[in-house]
């Protein structure tokens, strides 16, 4: 993503980035937001179709 500014901290552009990842922390899936997008509407979307036994999340997941 070379040339691609993604986070600017003064007025502009901010992102968020939200992670799922394995037992190890490695992370398997990620989706780049804008900055105000909550945790909770991208939740379905990281978690689809992983195979997992198990999930962990924190509360804003809810």
């Amino acid at each position: 993503m070379a040339g691609i500014r993604l986070y600017q901290r003064q007025k502009g552009l901010n992102s968020k980035t939200h992670l799922a990842v394995n037992e190890r922390g490695t992370p398997v899936k990620f989706v780049v937001t804008e900055r105000t997008r909550a945790d909770c509407k991208e939740a379905i979307n990281l978690i689809k179709k992983l195979n997992a036994k198990l999930l962990f999340a924190d509360y804003a997941w809810i």
